[in-house]
């Protein structure tokens, strides 16, 4: 007979393994261990032997509701983190998701409509700008180590700033262009603390004032070059 531990895995599994046949086709087979309370999330890809530890689910006193922690990218210890809703725990789909917007591809065929900038909000926009520029997940992954969670504008200011700077001064043109839509799109946001986000560890911390900076900002949208040229006026004395 089996047990309930066996049979809170089966089910789980067939919970996940029917979202991810939909949301997620580069997992071939999705793993759960129970473990004591924990419940262990893992992918097997069709294009890779290893197996990837995405995240840990722990059971929350609303047996719907899982608290989450990402599995760190040197894949030896898992971190508590929040979800894109902005919670600390939530439907093991919502945790899938969110660990497979980290560590994998977007699928090839989008599921649904294409995100606008009306899906973005304070809580969603860090996970969602990792997941369009894949080359800031490890710096994600490092930031919820060392924070236990989100913080946006510190994120922002210290790793994606930074980030775009350094690829504009390195020429890479392909991956600055698709920082810069991103960024355009979150400072397009109905949320103000989106945008607020993006003017201030973003745009303020590029320095519209600065002359070395007036090259990259010259290359920027519309609503970015908006923001550089409303802040200049405020900009501190050079004298």
């Amino acid at each position: 007979m089996a047990t309930t531990t066996e049979l809170a895995r089966a089910a789980l599994t067939r919970q996940l393994t029917r979202h991810a046949a939909t949301r997620w086709p580069q997992i071939v087979e999705l793993a759960v261990r129970i473990r004591g309370e924990f419940a262990y999330l893992e992918a097997h890809l069709a294009d890779d032997e290893d197996v990837l530890k995405l995240c840990r689910l722990r059971g929350t006193a609303d047996p719907q509701l899982w608290s989450f922690a990402l599995c760190t990218s040197s894949g030896d210890r898992y971190e508590e983190s929040i979800l894109p809703s902005g919670s600390w725990a939530g439907t093991p789909e919502e945790a899938l998701d969110c660990a497979c917007e980290l560590y994998l591809a977007a699928p090839p065929v989008p599921i649904g409509p294409s995100p606008t900038a009306e899906d973005l909000s304070y809580s969603t926009v860090v996970p969602a700008l990792a997941a369009a520029v894949p080359e800031l997940r490890e710096d994600l992954d490092c930031h919820l180590y060392n924070q236990s969670g989100i913080l946006q504008h510190v994120f922002f200011a210290i790793d994606a700033t930074p980030f775009v700077i350094d690829a504009w001064r390195q020429g890479q043109t392909e991956l600055v262009e698709r920082c810069l839509a991103f960024l355009e799109r979150a400072l397009s946001s109905d949320d103000p603390d989106t945008r607020s986000l993006v003017a201030t560890s973003f745009v303020h911390q590029v320095g519209p004032w600065d002359p070395e900076m007036a090259a990259f900002i010259k290359i920027w949208p519309p609503a970015l070059s908006r923001s550089a040229r409303a802040q200049t006026p405020s900009a501190p004395s050079q004298d």
